[in-house]
């Protein structure tokens, strides 16, 4: 623990994260299932829900365990960038067409998504920009450079 950031252990312990949870030290966490409490010095506390503070960034290994339970896995780069490729199993729908797309192609909010791109920006946007739709299981794989399993790629 940091003096005012939290370690965050999801499900897989190797996709940590230190979050921002109070202007004041933290020395004690303890969790219900349901809420996290975050105490420090002089009776402050800070109580936050499960899902504020849930890992979004997701490891190869994590990832290839959500796929094997039916996770969808999005490719958000633009089509020429899918056909040259892509991760095996996965599907594009391009950042800038997801508010239009996504719900058609996953009308389920709590269906398990995993964005990828090719450096790891835009799928952080397409992360932030579905947790704005309503969406609460989602990831963000990052680049689809750290993909360890197979990709698909055409030969030109």
């Amino acid at each position: 623990f940091g003096t005012e950031t939290a370690l965050i252990l999801p499900e897989c312990i190797q996709c940590n994260l230190l979050e921002t949870v109070s202007e004041l030290p933290v020395s004690a966490v303890a969790c219900n299932g349901e809420t996290v409490l975050f105490a420090g010095a002089d009776y402050h506390f800070t109580i936050k829900n499960n899902s504020d503070v849930r890992q979004r960034k997701i490891k190869a290994d994590a990832m290839k365990d959500k796929m094997d339970a039916g996770a969808f896995v999005i490719d958000v780069r633009t089509r020429e960038e899918f056909e040259t490729l892509h991760i095996s199993g996965s599907v594009n729908i391009p950042v800038d067409e997801l508010a239009e797309v996504l719900p058609q192609f996953c009308p389920d909010q709590t269906s398990e998504i995993i964005f990828y791109c090719a450096s790891g920006i835009r799928s952080a946007a397409a992360l932030e920009q579905a947790l704005e739709m309503g969406y609460e299981n989602v990831y963000d794989f990052g680049s689809i450079d750290d993909w360890p399993g197979d990709v698909i790629a055409q030969i030109s």
